[in-house]
């Protein structure tokens, strides 16, 4: 009856003997045996009395057989998601009377079947059980309930024990894998002038379990992005098991960065004035003035501007580097005299400096006041209440003289240091 690789699971307990009358009866050969058929090639002989119940022996009414079995149990290791079929096959002696029977006590056939979980770090699962058939189970956690809610932190084995209506018992394993969530680092590469978009960015995945799947917050789902402006980009890395992981990276322009406008931001009407921002080699520098004009310097870091009538003036700068990337522009607001002082403009010429030009030694004439001397760069020099000014230890140079007398009014002009 085994055939196309059938096999027979009906076997005395840690034997490989199969269940039959030549297997298990009373040790007794019968009237219509043969020595020969007694301990022949699959047969175990005339000693597995321990499993063979004498029922007339017993006076037993509840079947008219001669014996039976003790209760066996048929069991088989099976693959998961392989379909079995199990046949009962009884076999007789040969005569026309069935003499043979086979009975199941359980009415349902209990499967075991070992599980493994797979589940990412910090996720919980819950564990069930079907009771349909059941009476109650016993997990290795100490619950006693039909399904449990765990949260392992590292891989871990839980045993249940399930108690079906006839009160046998059956153990499954469930082993929970415990996956760590992957580890990701967004990188970038800035664009390379301001306004374009030539910016990369890119995630580098470690841990978890792969293929992993990406989405970033530019929609797309590959690995790496490209063609990006300045700003700041999220991705969301999901491995294998459902494990995710988000990072960002931000973007910026490369392109030059000005410094402030160094100078003076209140000046005479009709001075000459010198402003300046740090310079980056290679740079040019393009300068916009409102309400006056660029004497010398145009396209360096360094200009000196004559300055008009009264009023508000401005000094702007751009600034273009070395790879044609342009900088923001930056401003200065200038005052041009003041409302209480533009009179004293008019008048300065009664402001006389001299010798001029000078090797140190400066006379003021004209006017009284605090005096302050400032350089090219609009950094001031020295400053005094008398009208003999030394300027013998600096350098050579433009340098503007400032007075301010004690009504507040502003007098300036330039000198020169040899």
């Amino acid at each position: 009856p085994f055939l196309g690789g059938a096999k027979n699971i009906a076997l005395i307990p840690s034997t490989s003997d199969y269940v039959g009358i030549n297997s298990v009866n009373n040790g007794t050969m019968g009237s219509a045996g043969l020595p020969g058929g007694c301990g022949g090639p699959g047969d175990p002989g005339l000693n597995q009395t321990a499993y063979y119940v004498d029922n007339e022996a017993l006076g037993g009414q509840s079947v008219q057989y001669d014996g039976f079995t003790t209760v066996l149990t048929a069991q088989e290791t099976l693959i998961p998601f392989t379909v079995y079929h199990m046949k009962i096959a009884v076999a007789d002696a040969g005569d026309g009377i069935y003499d043979s029977g086979v009975f199941l006590e359980a009415a349902n056939i209990i499967v075991a079947v070992d599980t493994t979980i797979t589940i990412c770090l910090g996720d919980s699962v819950v564990l069930s059980i079907d009771t349909s058939n059941y009476l109650g189970a016993q997990w290795n956690t100490g619950d006693t309930t039909a399904s449990i809610t765990v949260s392992p932190t590292v891989s871990t084995t839980y045993t249940v024990v399930v108690t079906d209506v006839n009160t046998n018992n059956t153990d499954t394993l469930i082993y929970i894998v415990v996956v760590s969530d992957p580890t990701v680092t967004a990188t970038s590469t800035d664009v390379s002038c301001n306004g374009l978009t030539d910016g990369t960015a890119a995630a580098i995945v470690t841990n978890g379990v792969g293929p992993y799947s990406y989405s970033w917050s530019t929609s797309a789902t590959t690995s790496s992005i490209s063609g990006l402006a300045e700003g700041t980009y999220s991705v969301t890395v999901t491995d294998s098991i459902g494990c995710t992981k988000t990072d960002s990276t931000s973007i910026s322009t490369t392109g030059p960065q000005t410094s402030s406008i160094i100078g003076w931001t209140q000046v005479s009407p009709l001075s000459q004035v010198q402003y300046e921002v740090s310079q980056t080699l290679g740079s040019t520098y393009n300068w916009i003035i409102t309400g006056g004009s660029i004497i010398t310097g145009q396209g360096s870091y360094v200009i000196e501007v004559q300055w008009s009538n009264a009023g508000m003036g401005q000094v702007a700068v751009v600034e273009t580097d070395t790879a044609g990337c342009v900088g923001d522009t930056v401003t200065l607001a200038v005052q041009i005299g003041t409302n209480s002082v533009i009179a004293a403009y008019a008048a300065s010429a009664e402001l006389l400096i001299h010798p001029n030009p000078t090797t140190g030694t400066l006379t003021v004439e004209g006017v009284e006041g605090t005096v302050m001397v400032y350089d090219i760069y609009g950094r001031l020099v020295l400053t005094t209440n008398t009208n003999t000014l030394d300027i013998s230890q600096s350098a050579t140079g433009i340098y503007f003289v400032r007075v301010v007398d004690q009504q507040g009014r502003v007098y300036s002009q330039k000198v020169i240091k040899q």
